[in-house]
């Protein structure tokens, strides 16, 4: 069984670093099939029949949790800097709206020929 439980972890393990790897080189799109490659083989890991200490163990032998804590804070900053790109744009649009309302506002055209 822990045989089993060992070759599930090093399938995750890997698509965690494929992850890590896509998210530093901007590659956000292939992120949402790797998450979810990732959720079947947490599924499949919940069928199986182990206590939680052969998961400890097999899990810090991987290394897994400095690899999540890894990813977790690289997709923490990519959140952000999307977060500070949607704020500029906003910023812009908000004074493109305003710049443009200033000289329409009370603004008359007309068309006659003198």
């Amino acid at each position: 069984m822990i045989n089993i439980l060992e070759d599930k972890l090093k399938e995750y393990k890997q698509l965690t670093q494929k992850m890590i790897e896509e998210a530093s080189n901007e590659k956000i799109d292939n992120i949402g099939d790797l998450l979810e490659k990732r959720q079947e083989i947490i599924n499949s890991i919940n069928e199986l029949n182990y206590s939680k200490e052969e998961f400890k163990k097999v899990a810090s032998d991987l290394d897994i949790v400095n690899l999540e804590n890894e990813l977790r804070g690289i997709l923490e900053n990519k959140k952000m800097e999307c977060k500070r790109e949607i704020d500029k744009v906003k910023k812009k649009k908000t004074a493109h709206q305003v710049y443009n309302s200033a000289f329409t506002k009370n603004s008359y055209f007309i068309k006659q020929k003198i």
